[in-house]
C-alpha cells in the first residue's frame, strides 16, 4: 500500500468536510414523521383547531412543528373560530380566512416567515384582507345609515 500524497489527503479532507456539512444540514428540518412524533410526545393533538390555537397565541416553536408535520401553509379556517366577531353579511362573503392572514394581523412575524417559507400565498392573504376590510366597512356604513335614518324619521 502506497502512502497518500498531500493532494490526495487534501481531497479526502474536502470530501469528508462536504459529507459532514450535507449530513448536518439534512438534520435542520424535521421529517414529517419526526414532527408528528414530537407533537405526540408533547401530548399535542395533530389537528387544525389545535394548530390554530398555537398560531393565535404566537407559539413559534409549536407552530413550526405543526408545519413540519404537514399543516397546509395555505389552510383557511373559520373566521369566527379565529376570534374575529364578524357581522353575518361579511361572514357570508368570507367564512374562512388564511392562517397567514391571522399571523399577519396578530403580528406574529416568525410564524409569518415559517408559513411563507412553507409555501403560503402571501398575495392571496393580502387580497383577502383588503376585501374583508372593505366588506366590513360597507356593513358598518350601511348600519350607520340605518341608524341615522331612524333618528331623522322616528316611527
Amino acid at each position: 500500500m502506497q502512502p497518500q500524497s498531500k493532494q490526495q489527503t487534501f481531497y479526502h479532507g474536502v470530501i469528508l468536510l462536504l459529507l459532514a456539512v450535507m449530513f448536518l444540514s439534512s438534520g435542520c428540518k424535521r421529517s414529517q414523521e419526526d414532527a408528528i412524533g414530537e407533537l405526540q410526545s408533547r401530548h399535542i393533538p395533530f389537528t387544525e383547531k389545535v394548530f390554530l390555537n398555537y398560531l393565535i397565541r404566537g407559539d413559534t416553536e409549536v407552530a413550526s412543528i405543526f408545519i413540519d408535520a404537514g399543516v397546509d401553509p395555505n389552510l383557511q379556517v373559520d373566521v369566527r373560530e379565529a376570534g374575529y366577531p364578524t357581522p353575518p353579511s361579511v361572514y357570508k362573503q368570507f367564512p374562512n380566512i388564511p392562517i397567514l392572514l391571522i399571523a399577519m394581523e396578530r403580528q406574529h412575524q416568525d410564524i409569518e416567515e415559517l408559513l411563507i417559507k412553507a409555501g403560503a400565498d402571501k398575495e392571496k392573504a393580502i387580497s383577502i384582507a383588503k376585501a374583508y376590510t372593505k366588506a366590513e366597512s360597507d356593513h358598518y356604513d350601511a348600519l350607520k345609515e340605518k341608524v341615522e335614518q331612524r333618528l331623522r324619521f322616528p316611527k
